[in-house]
């Protein structure tokens, strides 16, 4: 599966959708549009994982400098993370500092 990113907002809140693998070829590509959206001044973006099957430490290392950079109070949702994805954030502990939906 080809790496996408995609960007859509839904209730005011920027949700970047991801499909594909991250990993340490395609997570720099995530980071900057990460950072782009933060740098756009939300408090709270959102983040589809329902398309990736695959996601290593440098996704993560995106994902958790995206939480620093919105600052005090902000927020990251991630909203589709199954099977593997889901088992990162289980293990990694990140599933207590990320909101984890469906």
């Amino acid at each position: 599966m080809d790496f996408g990113l995609d960007l859509e907002y839904r209730g005011g809140v920027p949700v970047v959708i991801v499909s594909g693998d991250v990993d340490v070829c395609t997570a720099p590509m995530l980071d900057e549009r990460l950072q782009e959206v933060a740098g756009e001044g939300h408090k709270e973006v959102g983040i589809d994982l329902s398309g990736v099957s695959y996601l290593d430490s440098e996704g993560l290392k995106a994902l958790i400098k995206l939480r620093n950079s919105l600052g005090h109070g902000g927020e990251v949702s991630i909203v589709g993370a199954r099977g593997s994805v889901q088992r990162v954030f289980e293990m990694s502990g990140l599933s207590r500092i990320f909101n984890l939906t469906d």
